[in-house]
This record gives structure tokens, sequence and C-alpha cells, in this order.
């Protein structure tokens, strides 16, 4: 049975956040870049949501730094754009600054349009996904006949262009590479999606957590700390779970203190842990499972797949107790890890 609810879950991994494997953190677009400007917390509010309105609108691209495909066309749009003189085009790393969650951003790339009403300053304009150059044109292309439109009351002539872009496109659900896996990999690369998901993903678009939300967070940390592989693991991850089952309020600040303290203090509990284990595996013999952003993976590629990766470890039951009511307590568990973070 636990097979077949199992394999229920797959319509909605895919909807999980697009691969996120890329090892350097830095920001995609860099302060001096000749076509995108790069925008922060700092200079966001006067460059455009206060900005002059008789000024050109702007294309913004919230993305996050290990997304691998969120550079791909906006370089070469703003150099299309760039000798026209007639928007503006920005970029915004959602890992390093705040105005991603206030604007709910959720999914890498996401397309902003500002700006394209002469009356007031707004978002016109969201497109969640990657998309092609031409759809991103024919996009840009409708706004500015919208603003034509809305100034004189006759349409403009209309040019070929492409139609706007749907609201998302999927990524493949699997990223493997041909590496060999085994019983090491395996955890290594379970072990790397949940540190990429706590720090990344759990207030991707939000600043505090709705009470749904949290409880979902806990009762993912919860049902993790009885399944994750290793008897020293399980002891780790529910030294977390304990110190978040008791917030009422859980804001990003405070979880960053809570989760960064106790990545910094995994590798000498496990040394303790590790000392009552009769002849250990040797996948449970890596202290430093839990250090780090997540980023490096083994037999996988990227994010997703050691998501997925995890979540078919959780399904074995590895943890004491295990039974049916656990059983179906992991299965809900993922389902509202995937729906609420």
């Amino acid at each position: 049975m636990l097979a077949l609810l199992f394999a229920a879950l797959v319509a909605a991994v895919a909807s999980l956040a697009d691969a996120k494997g890329r090892l350097d953190p830095t920001p995609l677009f860099k302060e001096d870049h000749p076509n995108v400007t790069y925008l922060t917390d700092h200079n966001y509010n006067q460059l455009i949501r206060d900005a002059p309105l008789d000024g050109k609108p702007w294309l913004i691209d919230f993305y996050h730094p290990y997304c691998p495909h969120c550079k791909q066309f906006v370089t070469e749009i703003a150099a299309h754009y760039k000798p026209l003189n007639i928007i503006n085009v920005g970029a915004m790393s959602c890992m390093d600054w705040e105005q991603c969650a206030v604007y709910k951003i959720k999914g890498f790339p996401t397309l902003g349009l500002w700006n394209f009403d002469n009356n007031m300053n707004f978002e016109n304009k969201r497109a969640v996904g990657e998309h092609s150059r031409d759809e991103v044109f024919g996009l840009v292309a409708q706004l500015f006949r919208e603003q034509v439109f809305n100034a004189t009351g006759s349409w403009p002539v209309e040019a070929t262009t492409s139609s706007p872009p749907g609201t998302t496109t999927l990524r493949p659900l699997w990223e493997e590479s041909t590496l060999p896996s085994n019983a090491t990999t395996r955890v290594l690369d379970a072990a790397s999606a949940f540190v990429f998901g706590m720090r990344e993903s759990v207030f991707t678009g939000r600043s505090t957590l709705e009470d749904f939300e949290l409880d979902a967070l806990k009762e993912w940390l919860r049902v993790v700390s009885l399944t994750f592989p290793g008897e020293a693991y399980r002891h780790l991850l529910a030294n977390l779970y304990k110190q978040v089952a008791p917030v009422a309020v859980l804001t990003q600040a405070k979880w960053r203190v809570i989760f960064h303290g106790w990545q910094n203090h995994t590798a000498m509990m496990h040394k303790e842990y590790t000392k009552s284990i009769y002849d250990p595996e040797e996948w449970e013999l890596l202290p430093t499972l839990f250090e780090g952003y997540g980023t490096t993976y083994y037999a996988c590629e990227l994010y997703t797949c050691g998501q997925w990766t995890m979540f078919h470890l959780m399904t074995m039951m590895v943890g004491p107790g295990a039974s049916d009511e656990l059983a179906m307590s992991v299965v809900t568990a993922i389902r509202r890890f995937v729906k609420n973070l």
C-alpha cells in the first residue's frame, strides 16, 4: 500500500522548484554588467517602484544563483533591447535580497514586468519558469501595445511576434548523472537536498511562515527525524525538530539562527552518537553530512534528484517504530512539504 501511496506523489513532486545544483553562490549578473542592472534592496524602490512615471518600463529577472538555467535567456534579451533604448533590464538574486520575499517570488526564474502604465508604477505582468527569447519578446511587445491602447484608445498595428509565455515551464524531474550509486552516495545526496531545502526553500517568497506552513515544517522535521537512514543521523535531526517544535512564530531571521546553529554542532554531536553504534557502515560515518550549503551531489546532478532520493529513503522506513501510522505520516509529510515549503 505504501508503494502505491508514494507513487501518487510523482505529480506533486514535479512541481518542486527547478534544479538548484550550481555550486557558485555569487550573483549571475555583476554590478558592472553592461546591459543588466544589478538590483538590490537598496536601489529597487528608487529605480522601479518610485521611478518617474515618464521613465522606461522594466523587465526584471528574479533568480537564484543555484538555478542553472536562470541566466540562459536574460543576457541575450538585455543585449537585444540595449540599442533600442525602450526598456530597462534588471536582475535580482533572491538568495541575497529580501525584496524577493516582499514580492512573493516563489519560483526561478521569475520575470517581472513593471511600469508599462504611464499613470502609476506597478507590476503589470509576471511570468514564472523558463521561457524562450521569442516568448519574452512577445510578452514585452504585448504590454507595449496595451500601453498605447490605454493612452490613445486605439490598438497599434500588431507586429509579428510569438505568443506570450504561459505561467510555468516545468523542468525534468530527474537530473541523475552517470556516476555509480550506492548506499553512501544516496545518503550524501539525500542529506544535501535536505540541507538545501532547509536553507533556501523554506522562506522562498516569504519572511514569516503562516501557521499552516510552520505546521508543515514541524511535521516534516518530525518525520525525517524518524525515517532518515542511520541512528546517529536521526538523533541529529531530532535535535533540530526539538528546537523548532515549540516555536509559535517563525521568521526567516529566527530560522537562520536555529538552522545554522544546528549545522555548526552536527559534526561534534555525530561523534558522540556513533560511539554506541556497533560495527557501523561506511555511510553512517559521515560527521559533516549536514554541513555546508547542500549544493554538492554524487549520484545525482542537482537538487530535485537529491530530494527525490530522500523521499525514497524515507519510505523504506529505516527508523525505529516503523508502523502503518508512520507510513501514512511519511506520505502526508512529503505532500505538505511539496505543497507548502
